[in-house]
């Protein structure tokens, strides 16, 4: 399932450099930690565990600078 996301991220150097928190079906989740992340030419995906336990891919799109959010649990 793939469905629009509200993202709170970390902007050091550039945007997205580390995600913090989500909104996912009106729940914020923080972020946990992040077990990897992936670059390419046009988006960057970040594979995170949630404060509940759950994994997440959150990937950005620098071309429409949406987030989307995949649950994987």
């Amino acid at each position: 399932m793939t469905e629009d996301a509200i993202v709170e991220a970390y902007a050091g150097a550039s945007y997205p450099e580390r995600p913090r928190s989500f909104i996912l079906h009106g729940r914020k989740i923080e972020v946990a930690s992040v077990e990897w992340r992936k670059r390419a030419p046009t988006t960057i995906l970040f594979h995170v565990r949630g404060t509940n336990g759950k994994l997440y891919d959150l990937v950005y799109d620098f071309r429409t600078q949406e987030w989307q959010i995949l649950p994987l649990e």
